[in-house]
This record gives C-alpha cells, sequence and structure tokens, in this order.
C-alpha cells in the first residue's frame, strides 16, 4: 500500500514538473529555439507553462469560455505549448481563462502557419502564412468591436488577391471565419482590378457591384443574388465600351426580367433605346464567356 502511495506521488509530481513550470521565459522552453520567430518571442514572460499534446486538450478544460486547469479553482494565467512528436506546432498566452497576448501555429518545419494578437478571447490582429513564408491573409481589427479589414495574397506572387471589410467570426473555440460586410475589391495577378462588390452579412444580394476588365469598369450594377458564383443583375445595370469611361448601355428593369436600354456611341452622344433583355441577361451571345469568367474569376480568387 505504502509502494502504491510513493509511485502515486512520484507520478503526480513528475506529470506537475513536466507540464508545470512557473516564472519563466519562453527561451527556457525545450525545443523553442528552431522557431522562425525565436528572437521575438525568447523574452516573453509568462507565469507558467502548460505543455500537451497537439489536438488534445491535456490537462485544461474550459467552463463557461473561461480555461482552467483541471483540478484547480483559479483560472488560467500562463502559456499553453502544444506538440506534435516533439515539435512544438503552436503556443497561447492566458490572463485570467481568456486568450490575451500572443496565439501562434507553426508548420512541422518551425516555421509560422498563424499569427493572433488577443485581447479577451478576440483576436484583434491575424496573419497566416503559407509554408514558403509569404503571407497569405491578414486582418486587423477596425474601431468597431470584431469588425476589420481582411487581406489575402496570391501564394507565389507575394502580391494582394483581395481587400475585404469583413466581421470576424470567432463563434468556435480557435477558429476564425470571416463574414463579408462592406466592400470587397478582388486584384489579378498582374494588379489590376477584377471587381469591386459590395457585401450586406455575407450577401451581394441588392448591393452595387462592378466588374473590371483590363482595370477598367466593364459592368456596373446592383446584385440579384447573394453568392458570386450565382450573380446576375436586378434594377440596373450599366455596361461600358472596353478599355473605356465611356457608357455602351444603360438599363432600368421596368418588371422582374424585362428591361430597357439606352444605348450609347463611343462618343457618349445617345444612339438609340432598346430591349435590354438581350444586353443584361446572363446567359445570351451579347457576353459571350466575359461576363461568366469574370464571375468565376473572382468567385477563385475569394475561393480558393
Amino acid at each position: 500500500m505504502i509502494k502504491i502511495k510513493m509511485t502515486l506521488v512520484f507520478f503526480v509530481n513528475f506529470f506537475i514538473i513536466n507540464n508545470l513550470i512557473f516564472g519563466m521565459k519562453l527561451s527556457e522552453i525545450s525545443g523553442i529555439e528552431k522557431l522562425v520567430d525565436y528572437n521575438k518571442i525568447k523574452n516573453i514572460e509568462v507565469e507558467r507553462v502548460i505543455e500537451k499534446k497537439a489536438g488534445t486538450s491535456g490537462p485544461l478544460s474550459r467552463k463557461e469560455n473561461i480555461l482552467y486547469v483541471n483540478g484547480e479553482k483559479d483560472k488560467f494565467t500562463g502559456a499553453v505549448i502544444s506538440r506534435e512528436n516533439n515539435y512544438i506546432t503552436a503556443i497561447y498566452t492566458y490572463i485570467n481563462g481568456k486568450n490575451n497576448g500572443i496565439g501562434i501555429q507553426y508548420y512541422k518545419n518551425g516555421k509560422i502557419d498563424s499569427t493572433k494578437i488577443y485581447k479577451n478571447d478576440i483576436p484583434i490582429e491575424i496573419t497566416d502564412y503559407y509554408e514558403n513564408g509569404n503571407i497569405r491573409q491578414s486582418y486587423k481589427q477596425m474601431e468597431e468591436m470584431k469588425r476589420g479589414v481582411k487581406i489575402t495574397y496570391y501564394k507565389d506572387k507575394n502580391k494582394i488577391s483581395s481587400k475585404q471589410e469583413v466581421i470576424l467570426d470567432d463563434s468556435k473555440v480557435k477558429v476564425v471565419d470571416y463574414i463579408k460586410n462592406g466592400k470587397t475589391t478582388v486584384y489579378e495577378k498582374n494588379g489590376n482590378i477584377l471587381g469591386e462588390l459590395n457585401f450586406n452579412n455575407g450577401s451581394l444580394l441588392g448591393e452595387r457591384q462592378k466588374l473590371y476588365k483590363n482595370g477598367k469598369v466593364k459592368y456596373d450594377f446592383i446584385g440579384g443574388a447573394k453568392d458570386i458564383k450565382d450573380l446576375k443583375a436586378i434594377r440596373s445595370y450599366i455596361e461600358y465600351f472596353d478599355n473605356s469611361d465611356t457608357m455602351k448601355y444603360s438599363c432600368n428593369e421596368v418588371s422582374t426580367g424585362n428591361w430597357k436600354c439606352k444605348e450609347y456611341s463611343k462618343d457618349g452622344s445617345f444612339k438609340q433605346e432598346v430591349d435590354g433583355r438581350k444586353y443584361v441577361s446572363v446567359n445570351n451571345n451579347h457576353h459571350g464567356n466575359i461576363w461568366i469568367n469574370m464571375f468565376l474569376g473572382a468567385w477563385n480568387i475569394l475561393n480558393p
């Protein structure tokens, strides 16, 4: 009986020593020097450190969205280190049971997958990286809580692919999603604007949209669908001559699917009034593949 108790005490002490380290700098954590941002984080001081296997909760649990060490009454303050096969995969810091400070995830080679700056569990700045080290996307909170600007980048070009006004959705623990709300600008790889899209809580319906060709506005219309892949025009539609600021057609929807258009010459002079159904409809010979390619191009950029 005594032997069993002594063994149990040794196991508990071993667990504490290997999982809880009090009053230290991150530089004291084994293997942290292999991380690409070691010099930036090595002097961060934390009250204690808990290590756990990646993908598990380890000795931690949440109660009413507050993090605790199992068996303790005090809200957790310190750093949590996740490991996979002895590689550090994540570092998160907490104050009073909530994410405050850094939240960094790593690839197996020690390069950064994602960095977050938290304030009371809410990420106010986020930068995600491709494995080659280029930035994949970034988010920065504006003055209004959980609203910010998200910028995405092409993988190999390190050039901006889109700028989006978004609402941050952090309803799931450690999972961040974005709801487009406001203006989204989509860029081609050569830097030309492909589209200026306006969203209302993730929907394009009823909002003004612009699609570009060769960096110039080609179509300006009110969106008639929630999603870009099904986008069509309602109520108002303007088409421009290629590589020009001159209107070619200016159309109004007088009833559902029934359009009346004014046609203009390249010099801007009024030409005639026409039945606009063949000009505004997505599936027609007037647009050819241009309209569809613009939609699909913007869709693929926003949903890589």
